[in-house]
């Protein structure tokens, strides 16, 4: 029996003046973050697609990635890590990480306060950090 797949939706929130060609860059540099991690795949996430038959293009939510990750041991609490170091280095207001309705929005907050919203967060999923049976 293979181990469960859960889907996370990965959001940043740039700054005011941020433009579509920065947004599409920050973008990037946090899915190359991302495929570091234990994720099965990190994708951006689509709007909508050309018509068949047609030589369009795909629209992109700039910013939006949605990432899968096996049930492990920390593999969730892998990706955190790795979104909340990115914020701390990226001119950013924020990322949000979501599971089903539970999101957890990182910013630059002091590294105690994000130590906090992340344990409480990562505290309502323990099915994805727990050691299989």
């Amino acid at each position: 029996m293979s181990a469960p797949v859960v889907s996370l939706g990965i959001e940043i929130i740039g700054l005011d003046d941020c433009d579509r060609q920065e947004m599409a860059q920050l973008g990037r540099r946090l899915r190359s973050d991302l495929l570091e991690t234990d994720a099965t795949s990190v994708d951006e996430v689509r709007v909508s697609e050309a018509p068949p038959g047609t030589k369009g293009f795909e629209i992109v939510a700039l910013g939006s990635l949605v990432l899968q990750i096996v049930h492990s041991v920390g593999g969730l609490g892998g990706v955190v890590g790795v979104v909340r170091d990115y914020v701390a280095r990226q001119p950013v207001r924020s990322v949000k990480i979501t599971i089903d309705d539970d999101v957890l929005e990182l910013t630059a907050a002091s590294p105690e306060e994000q130590r906090r919203l992340i344990d409480a967060w990562l505290s309502r999923h323990p099915q994805l950090d727990a050691p299989q049976a």
